[in-house]
């Protein structure tokens, strides 16, 4: 059997391994969004859980909580002169001593953005590098790891706190910067996860470095992906979409414009139902075709 293909070819692998193809997996994702939406009682319902959940959901989930906080130090830190430092290598990279200084900075005084607020003294700052971005949405933007002081003085509660920069959305290039409530961008994006995510990192919070906006969240120790190599036929790429929409329908549900989502969802639920597939498929064309592009252009 292929093995399915990332990036950029993601649609294909779905045409490969969903029986019936992407439209199913697309009516499937759809039809678990609006059906979430449209009962709020049942999006407030919407749990996962190593208990709970399709077979390939809590197999992730048992991989995330099998790590926790001394994994994750033990992959990105070492000790160097008698002091925790983070790894070189591998996407992270030394930055000018002055842009650490500023970092650092910046992340000792963010503690009374995060919620509860934490005190500069808990956040005394370790190691500051540089981080590769993964993103396409990153592509351009600073992004730093900071190795940050935890709740106590040992080095195994150390914070991983990662800085990202956080530009002006697409929205609001359209309706203004007039407009925004928000000072500072990054306040802009917790505002918004605090809203729909409910329990969002206790870490999250912003800050500025320089004259550019940042966002503080801490590099979660409990975080992994599904591997799409896990979703071995149409059923189980159909369930990864019920899984999908229902996630993302329990996050419109938190926020303030889920009532008018609903109403303007409802009754309208094949027309949103094509509207996403058309728009699936153009991306994942374009997609392509913007691979092929770059591959172009790295022989010249």
């Amino acid at each position: 059997m292929s093995q399915p293909q990332r990036g950029p070819f993601g649609f294909r692998a779905i045409e490969e391994r969903a029986d019936g193809g992407a439209g199913k997996v697309l009516d499937a994702l759809c039809d678990s969004y609006t059906r979430t939406l449209l009962d709020p009682a049942a999006a407030a319902k919407v749990v996962y859980n190593s208990q709970e959940g399709p077979k390939f959901l809590r197999k992730t989930i048992e991989k995330a909580e099998e790590g926790g906080r001394p994994a994750l130090l033990a992959k990105l830190t070492e000790t160097r002169g008698g002091k925790p430092v983070f790894k070189r290598g591998d996407r992270l990279f030394d930055v000018p001593p002055g842009t650490a200084k500023a970092v650092a900075a910046a992340v000792e005084a963010y503690g009374k953005t995060a919620k509860p607020s934490a005190p500069s003294s808990q956040l005394a700052v370790k190691d500051v590098v540089g981080k590769l971005t993964k993103g396409i949405a990153s592509v351009g933007m600073d992004r730093y790891l900071v190795l940050a002081e935890g709740p106590t003085a040992r080095p195994a509660d150390d914070l991983v706190l990662e800085v990202k920069e956080e530009a002006e959305s697409t929205l609001g290039r359209g309706v203004g910067a007039e407009a925004s409530p928000f000072s500072n961008e990054g306040e802009r994006y917790v505002a918004g996860a605090r809203a729909v995510q409910g329990d969002p990192d206790r870490w999250l919070g912003w800050t500025r470095v320089g004259d550019r906006d940042f966002v503080v969240r801490e590099q979660s120790p409990y975080k992994t992906t599904v591997e799409l190599t896990d979703l071995e036929d149409g059923d189980q790429w159909q369930k990864f979409a019920e899984v999908l929409g229902a996630l993302a329908a329990r996050s419109v549900s938190r926020g303030k414009g889920a009532a008018a989502a609903r109403k303007a969802l409802g009754g309208k639920e094949q027309e949103f139902a094509h509207a996403v597939k058309r728009f699936a498929k153009d991306y994942a064309e374009q997609a392509k075709e913007d691979y092929t592009v770059f591959k172009r252009s790295l022989d010249k």
